[in-house]
């Protein structure tokens, strides 16, 4: 059985919305027949986790992780020296890595990994996002990982990228073109409710400017409708956006309208999707300089089978899907005069639920997505 290291921060304790994607696949090459590991950590130390068995063994010291901004500046040199620590004794057939700033340290691993005739696949999460829209703590680690980044980039065997008209070279060398998948192993459907008084609409995001959550809001002000729309803003406010929304949404007199949440997991997570009849995807990014996307909470929405807004063309859908309505990628207020008529529809005359998240099995598959991957990497 080929064995396959997944090369990401995964915290094992916290909560990180990234986990979801990561577990999917991870469990998707499980099923396609690997021996698939991870370097995971906690407050005191790295492990090496096999996901097949369950099994974990220390590789490594965890350093500074009551720093705020830990996950974003200092796991890199730890994630690093437990790689180090791990390829001294062990082999692997590929290293999946999520691009990320690299050391020194990286670079003598990776170039270990390689001489044993590992292969590296190296995956481009955002291709095509400007880095003006990282943060400051991200951008500046970019910067200081420069010179090693170049040294790096050589020792990729393919590339997957996932964002805007991706080529089929990336830093000289093959790269391959994926879309975000779903595990339905790791995603719970959500229950099926009707519509009565009252109309309830998840967006659900690491909350920033450019999800564009003000355009629903001032939707939801002009809205005409008999049903009272009531938006639940689920997720950590990343950028002070939250408050920038709330006070809009006092402005224009809804403020019942809007509540946010916070950070919701587990099966508080799963209490608010069985509530709500439609959820929220992106609804700006052109805010960013983009209009086409892969998003991982689209992905979820259609796994729980939920109905969803977006304002973007996605990778993964065409448009005219009967669960998904997409807005124009502008400033302009959702129309919800006309999405409400769809949704109670939607509702109404079908077992909605089932039928969006069989579209999500048919069509989302992380399994669908890498199995070519591994295959293509075989042969680079």
């Amino acid at each position: 059985m080929k064995k396959v290291l997944f090369l990401m921060r995964y915290p094992l304790d916290d909560d990180y919305n990234l986990k979801l994607k990561f577990n999917g696949q991870m469990r998707a090459c499980v099923n396609l027949g690997y021996d698939v590991y991870y370097i995971g950590y906690d407050a005191s130390s790295y492990y090496l986790c096999n996901v097949n068995s369950g099994e974990k063994q220390a590789t490594g010291r965890t350093h500074f992780y009551k720093y705020k901004n830990y996950r974003s500046t200092f796991a890199f040199f730890d994630l690093y020296s437990a790689l180090a620590s791990v390829l001294k004794n062990r082999q692997f057939d590929f290293i999946y890595m999520r691009n990320k700033p690299v050391t020194s340290k990286a670079v003598s691993a990776l170039k270990k990994h390689k001489s044993s005739g590992g292969k590296l696949i190296v995956e481009i999460p955002s291709y095509g996002v400007n880095e003006a829209s990282l943060s400051f703590a991200r951008r500046l680690i970019y910067r200081l990982s420069k010179k090693s980044k170049e040294k790096f980039r050589q020792l990729a065997d393919l590339y997957t990228l996932i964002g805007n008209d991706c080529p089929d070279t990336y830093n000289g060398k093959p790269a391959m073109e994926i879309v975000n998948g779903v595990s339905l192993e790791t995603i719970p459907m959500k229950k099926q409710n009707e519509i009565g008084s009252e109309i309830h609409i998840l967006a659900l995001a690491s909350m920033r400017d450019w999800h564009g959550f003000d355009r629903v809001i001032r939707g939801i002000s002009s809205c005409s409708a008999d049903e009272k729309l009531i938006l639940h803003l689920v997720g950590q406010d990343l950028d002070g956006s939250v408050q920038k929304w709330l006070s809009l949404a006092g402005e224009l007199n809804v403020s019942s309208n809007v509540i946010y949440h916070g950070a919701l997991y587990d099966n508080q997570l799963n209490e608010m999707f069985d509530m709500c009849h439609l959820a929220v995807g992106s609804m700006a990014f052109h805010r960013i300089g983009a209009t086409t996307g892969s998003t991982l909470k689209v992905r979820e929405y259609i796994a729980r089978g939920i109905p969803f807004i977006y304002g973007y063309e996605d990778s993964a859908l065409d448009g005219t899907e009967w669960f998904a309505i997409r807005f124009p990628a502008d400033e302009s207020p959702v129309d919800f005069d006309r999405v409400i008529p769809l949704i109670k529809n939607i509702y109404t005359n079908r077992d909605a639920v089932k039928e969006i998240r069989r579209f999500a099995s048919e069509n989302l598959s992380w399994e669908k997505q890498l199995r070519p991957v591994f295959t293509g990497a075989e042969e680079a």
